[in-house]
């Protein structure tokens, strides 16, 4: 959790500009993307192949549309509060 939060403060250092996104967005969409991230970590995967399970969920996908739709900040926010459930 702590490397969690020193890897998400390195990449908030660095990154030149937080409030600019990919493509420009309405505010409905942070909620949208943020009900996506929690909803991908409820519904995970379980798949067994012969004596190994594999667990996984989709939150890739809201992570990619989040890095598209929201500045960074708003992305990182929204994968905090999308997560949020699982604690």
């Amino acid at each position: 959790c702590v490397a969690m939060a020193v890897a998400t403060g390195l990449a908030l250092a660095v990154t030149p500009d937080l409030t600019d996104s990919t493509l420009p967005s309405q505010p409905w969409v942070w909620l949208a993307i943020c009900a996506l991230f929690a909803l991908f970590e409820y519904l995970v995967f379980f798949v067994q192949f012969r004596r190994e399970g594999i667990v996984f969920s989709l939150s890739e996908v809201a992570i990619g549309l989040a890095i598209v739709y929201l500045s960074p900040l708003a992305a990182i926010s929204a994968r905090l509060v999308g997560g949020l459930q699982k604690v």
